[in-house]
């Protein structure tokens, strides 16, 4: 596992649990931490809750998980390393948009500029209306639109 060798090059000690949580949550999109704790379990029966959420928050402080509320009202993690990205997601139908991190370049600069505050915005849930919804359904006019 090279993230593995990354992280020891880092000077990080690596538990098996905490490998383990690596493992199970490297490609598998967004989890919660439950989701985490049932894939680790079987391999690893006296992890607990605790565990991962420690591991979750090391990897989190890491930079290589994200956390966020993708509108369903539960923390997701996702492993993000050399990936960060964004996500559109329609109040209505659940559908989402992944957007590039490139995209809020310009809001970092702007909030540092007027500010000084550094963001960082690893991985945002965004909310609104999908053209679909909007379209079939008109749940919400933008104060912008009557402009």
């Amino acid at each position: 596992m090279e993230t593995a060798e990354e992280l020891r090059a880092r000077g990080y000690r690596l538990t098996p649990q905490r490998l383990l949580v690596l493992e199970a949550i490297k490609g598998a999109g967004h989890l919660t931490a439950e989701q985490v704790l049932e894939r680790v379990q079987p391999e690893y029966a006296m992890i607990n809750a605790a565990t991962i959420y420690r591991t979750l928050e090391w990897l989190k402080q890491t930079g290589l998980v994200a956390e966020t509320d993708l509108g369903d009202g539960c923390r997701v993690y996702e492993f993000i390393a050399g990936h960060p990205h964004h996500h559109l997601t329609c109040l209505t139908c659940g559908r989402q948009i992944e957007l590039p991190d490139e995209l809020l370049d310009a809001l970092r600069a702007r909030i540092e500029r007027e500010y000084g505050f550094a963001l960082r915005a690893d991985h945002m849930g965004l909310f609104g209306y999908c053209p679909e919804c909007r379209e079939r359904e008109t749940p919400y006019r933008s104060p912008r639109e009557g402009e």
